[in-house]
């Protein structure tokens, strides 16, 4: 009768053991799924790292993604609902117009060719609202990220006085651009 008395007594106790072994587990998958995530997000910013330190390949990268912003620029200035968004592209237009054409007169006189494929988005498809407007900031802040960050990254090794300059005169302009857009 003592024995049956334990069983019932250890019984939840070792139910309880066995759940807690598997939460323990998932959790040690959650983790090492977050953690290889990690390791291959660093590989690729090391790849473009490797890749973004020939001045060439920056060049490119760059004058791709320019293009990709002033097509989100553009997208704003027709579809967008928010005065918000509008005057945000409104005051980012000039100055991706500007980088467009400096890295143009860069590339032409570096012997650089630069890509003329054409850009699109799903956003101009999408239908304008304020549905819209979340998607392009969302855009226009993870491609400001991303200019930005190699920006900082070429700034530190650009091989070209004059890519260097083009660098650091662009830096803070971009800047201004991803702190207006995070405001929004």
């Amino acid at each position: 009768m003592k024995s049956n008395r334990m069983i019932w007594l250890l019984a939840p106790a070792m139910l309880l053991q066995v759940s807690c072994n598997e939460g323990q587990e998932e959790r040690m998958e959650d983790t090492a799924d977050s953690a290889a995530t990690r390791v291959e997000t660093a590989v690729e910013n090391v790849q473009e790292d490797i890749q973004d330190m020939r001045d060439e390949v920056f060049v490119e990268n760059v004058y791709k993604e320019n293009k990709e912003e002033l097509l989100l620029i553009e997208l704003a200035l027709t579809k967008a609902t928010d005065s918000k968004v509008k005057d945000a592209a409104r005051s980012m237009q000039a100055d991706h117009r500007k980088l467009d054409e400096s890295l143009v007169a860069f590339a032409a006189k570096n012997n650089i060719e630069l890509k003329t494929d054409p850009v699109n988005d799903n956003l101009e498809t999408q239908e304008a609202g304020t549905a819209w407007d979340d998607d392009w900031k969302r855009k226009m802040t993870n491609t400001h990220e991303k200019v930005v960050n190699k920006f900082e990254r070429k700034q530190q090794n650009a091989n070209n006085a004059e890519l260097k300059q083009l660098v650091d005169n662009t830096l803070p302009v971009l800047n201004s651009h991803l702190a207006m857009v995070q405001s929004l």
